[in-house]
């Protein structure tokens, strides 16, 4: 369960990330650099 719990954590962190990406491209009309959003998920969950 220890890494069940530690897997549900890094989802929850990576996917925080996606949405405050895209939640910025949205908002500011910007394109969609898909490096740039790999990258800030490979911060929280590498």
């Amino acid at each position: 369960m220890p890494q069940l719990e530690k897997a549900s954590r890094t989802l929850v962190r990576a996917a925080k990330v996606l949405f405050e990406e895209l939640e910025l491209v949205e908002t500011h009309g910007a394109d969609l650099d898909t490096a740039a959003l790999w990258r800030a998920v490979e911060e929280v969950a590498p």
